[in-house]
């Protein structure tokens, strides 16, 4: 049995792939139902692989209002990817929302731990789906050294807090 899965869509499935199966046979077999094709865990390693996307472990920031409008702040620990858009590295995690078939993606600044943008795709082709117009905006950012915005993220995720889970937080 052969585990594949959509890039695309997420749909997963088991599936006998006989050894004398002619390529006809394998893009019948591999076929997903949103009309692309799937891929096992091997090819899916070596596609990312080739793009120059790595797996990695980083912290993303997090945050809420508590008592009389007192704002708290905590970066927490997210295991995604990490790769390059327009010359500039920023990081991604999924995230399943309770409830719903559709996964979540965040794209992070990595020196901010901000989301700059949530894509309703899977983690294996969110680098598709980053903004230029985002790429853009940050790359200002960085060159002009900041807005005050941009400064005051920047100092408050390095000062934040380093959790696991939100759980036993005092909120």
């Amino acid at each position: 049995m052969v585990d594949l899965k959509c890039p695309y869509c997420g749909f997963t499935i088991s599936v006998f792939i006989p050894e004398d199966a002619t390529k006809q046979e394998l893009e019948i077999i591999k076929a997903c139902p949103c009309g692309r094709s799937m891929e096992t865990e091997q090819e899916a390693e070596t596609r990312m692989k080739k793009r120059g996307i790595k797996k990695k472990v980083f912290y993303a920031m997090t945050g809420g209002v508590k008592g009389k409008g007192k704002r708290w702040v905590v970066t927490l620990r997210r295991e995604g990817i990490e790769f390059q858009s327009q010359g500039i590295t920023l990081y991604a995690y999924q995230k399943e929302i309770n409830g719903s078939n559709v996964p979540i993606c965040y794209i992070i600044e990595p020196e901010t731990g901000l989301a700059l943008q949530t894509v309703d795709c899977t983690l294996d082709v969110v680098t598709r789906h980053i903004s230029r117009n985002i790429i853009k905006e940050l790359k200002k950012h960085r060159e002009d050294g900041g807005s005050i915005f941009y400064k005051a993220r920047k100092k408050e995720f390095r000062n934040a807090k380093r959790v696991e889970t939100l759980e036993g937080l005092n909120q």
